[in-house]
């Protein structure tokens, strides 16, 4: 799933593109202030040299999209995913699975977040993924509002469990 430099999307006044290894402190700096805007900033442990291996390496874990203002270069957002091949027993392609999607404060409600989520919805139709999941804090019910309004449906039936090892 290489989309490395290529412009993915174009709309008005925003370019969607892949992250650029140039860029690991910004985005880093996003994931951070995602994590205080979410109260979470307790279990933040990435580094910007841990997140660039991340999603630098030949075999990426994460893959990352930011949103970029044309005229200014400036990143407004960013969606990181992971692909993975859960439930396989039930559905028959792989998942691709939102890890992160971040827009700035001042940014949002200027349909940022809806391109991404289009984007990253082409990127798994290229390669034939019929599923994308995503999860979100049970408080922010902005996040949920915008799911909802994207018609992203809820999973009533799962519940999410974690074994530390």
């Amino acid at each position: 799933m290489d989309n490395t430099q290529q412009k993915l999307s174009s709309g008005n006044h925003i370019t969607i593109r892949s992250m650029r290894p140039s860029e690991k402190d910004i985005v880093f700096h996003l994931l951070k202030n995602m994590c205080v805007e979410e109260k979470m900033e307790h279990r933040f442990w990435l580094t910007p040299e841990k997140l660039l291996e991340e999603i630098a390496e030949k075999d990426p874990i994460w893959h990352c999209l930011v949103a970029e203002e044309k005229r200014e270069s400036e990143i407004l957002g960013i969606l990181l995913y992971t692909c993975a091949n859960t439930n396989r027993e039930v559905n028959p392609t792989p998942l691709l699975h939102i890890d992160v999607l971040y827009v700035k404060p001042i940014w949002r409600r200027q349909k940022v977040g809806q391109e991404l989520i289009e984007v990253v919805k082409s990127i798994a139709k290229q390669h034939d993924i019929q599923r994308i999941e995503l999860w979100c804090t049970k408080d922010n019910e902005s996040a949920k509002q915008f799911y909802q309004n994207l018609g992203i449906s809820f999973l009533d039936h799962v519940s999410v469990y974690r074994m530390s090892v």
